[in-house]
């Protein structure tokens, strides 16, 4: 059952237009969490890296700053930061928490309305509890 989840969200992705690219990326994201459950990381791994080449070729770059900032899903930007530790690579997961938390750190400074900086700093602690698992299974390894 749960093998079907990404198979379906692949066949919706390919027939949704373009007007529901918010929607397209969160489908996105569930599909990417969904083969993560499944222990799927290669094929995760795979389709995440292909999602960031196309986001990054977006041009104009403000275009490009734009989605990547305010647009794509925050989950989209914690798969991005598994994709290091799917990969082996401790110290490059290590990394992409701290710009994570440093990311989040940053939007809740200048967050304008309060239900923003607190969601901003809900995401900083999340990200904070990963890295603290990460150092802690750094550690016991």
């Amino acid at each position: 059952m749960y093998h079907a989840i990404p198979c379906r969200l692949t066949r919706l992705l390919a027939n949704l237009s373009l007007s529901l690219s918010l929607n397209l990326k969160q489908l996105w994201s569930l599909r990417l969490s969904s083969l993560a459950r499944l222990r799927l990381f290669n094929q995760a791994s795979a389709e995440a890296t292909n999602l960031s080449n196309a986001l990054g070729s977006i041009s104009p770059p403000s275009a490009r700053t734009h989605v990547l900032e305010h647009v794509l899903p925050f989950e989209l930007d914690v798969i991005y930061a598994r994709v290091k530790y799917w990969a082996g690579d401790a110290q490059g997961y290590t990394d992409a928490l701290g710009a994570l938390l440093r990311r989040c750190r940053r939007r809740a400074r200048i967050a304008r309305l309060d239900a923003d900086r607190q969601m901003w700093i809900e995401r900083a602690a999340r990200v904070g509890l990963i890295a603290a698992s990460q150092f802690i299974e750094i550690k016991v390894s």
